[in-house]
């Protein structure tokens, strides 16, 4: 089975139990400047013997991930990175050359929320070495027949300049050391820059080969051991992106001298509703009038039902326990000059239900031409 179909499989089940469990999404973006040290020892020889610039073993690096996870304790995503490879020495006579190593991949990561944060992680996923060479050559062939005569340059009569690639597996274990950077604290989107530590592994799938030439694809070369140390600044960007938990009106009695508002939980998971409100937004005007704030610590839970009780049949009573499967609530609306003064209005209204941060996840509107009974089914 190919990688990138496993990788796939992988993401659709992981974002499938992130929507079963109604967690948030914690959405990341990092950028990784650094440096990555691989020995080029062999390649570096075999230029030098051609008159090419020797190669440093240090390689400019810059890395890009997009990443999701249920919560900062862990991500999966994208990876891409591109390395590039610094002459030793200035160009020698009519030769010039540049080296370059991308690879990228999927990635996963866990991360232990201390006042420092430590990750640890890998990418898993594919790369390719290109070598890029600059030649004025003296003698013509049609296409070099091995590694060495394509150093030789023997090519054509004119300055040419053509690739010789080579594909590989790859893998980058990793350990990253950040220190998060505050924005505010009622902010979601966090910010940390930091250290990464990581190593890389690759494994040549095949041999060199020209670009864009459909012979010579099995000349033996240097770099069959492309491994080495990377060290990285880490910029990393996390924003949250809320998955909202299955609540909905259920019905809205809206006349007599007992109101109710129904919501149901039709989740899977328990849900805090601590700091909620139930707003009423009177007639199509969508003005604010009255705000029912959920008591600290209830719990409303999966299947339950609450119903928030309003006007004067509501005097004396007091609120059923939270974490049943049925919960009756008689706490005062903000904005209203009594306990028992009605709220919701007999022609036509709208509430609302926000959670503790702000976000809408419901609402249920009526009108004068809903059921004369007094209770309506809630349209959103």
């Amino acid at each position: 089975m190919k990688t990138w179909f496993v990788g796939l499989l992988v993401v659709v089940g992981l974002a499938s139990v992130s929507l079963d469990t109604q967690a948030e999404v914690v959405g990341s973006f990092s950028l990784s400047p650094g440096w990555l040290l691989l020995n080029l020892s062999d390649l570096s020889n075999s230029l030098e013997q051609h008159s090419y610039p020797e190669l440093s073993d240090s390689l400019f690096t810059l890395g890009i991930d997009l990443s999701f996870g249920f919560s900062e304790f862990m991500r999966l995503g994208l990876a891409g990175y591109v390395s590039q490879g610094l002459p030793l020495n200035h160009e020698r006579q009519s030769r010039e050359i540049d080296f370059t190593f991308l690879y990228g991949g999927l990635f996963a990561e866990f991360t232990l929320a201390l006042p420092i944060k430590i990750s640890v992680g890998s990418v898993f996923g594919a790369g390719g070495a290109i070598l890029t060479l600059s030649q004025n050559n003296s003698e013509s062939l049609s296409l070099p027949d091995s590694f060495d005569d394509a150093l030789s340059g023997k090519l054509s009569p004119v300055e040419s300049t053509f690739d010789i690639t080579r594909s590989y597996w790859v893998a980058r274990p990793n350990l990253t050391l950040a220190l998060p950077i505050s924005i505010s604290p009622e902010s979601e989107t966090k910010i940390a820059i930091g250290m990464s530590f990581s190593y890389l592994y690759a494994f040549p799938m095949g041999n060199w080969a020209v670009g864009d030439s459909k012979q010579n694809k099995n000349w033996p070369g240097p770099l069959d051991h492309l491994n080495g140390l990377a060290v990285t600044i880490a910029f990393n960007i996390n924003g949250v992106i809320p998955a909202y938990p299955a609540l909905s009106f259920k019905f809205i009695r809206y006349r007599g001298e007992d109101e109710v508002v129904s919501i149901g939980n039709d989740g899977r998971k328990e849900v805090n509703l601590s700091g909620w409100q139930l707003i009423s937004s009177a007639g199509a005007s969508g003005k604010i009038a009255e705000v029912f704030v959920f008591p600290q610590g209830c719990l409303l839970p999966a299947g339950g039902e609450v119903r928030i009780h309003s006007g004067p049949a509501v005097a004396g009573k007091s609120n059923t326990p939270c974490s049943q499967a049925e919960i009756d609530l008689y706490g005062r609306y903000a904005g209203t000059d009594s306990d028992t003064a009605e709220v919701w209005n007999d022609q036509a209204d709208m509430a609302q239900l926000q959670n503790a941060r702000g976000y809408l996840i419901a609402r249920c509107s009526y009108d004068e031409k809903s059921s004369e009974l007094g209770a309506t089914e809630c349209r959103d």
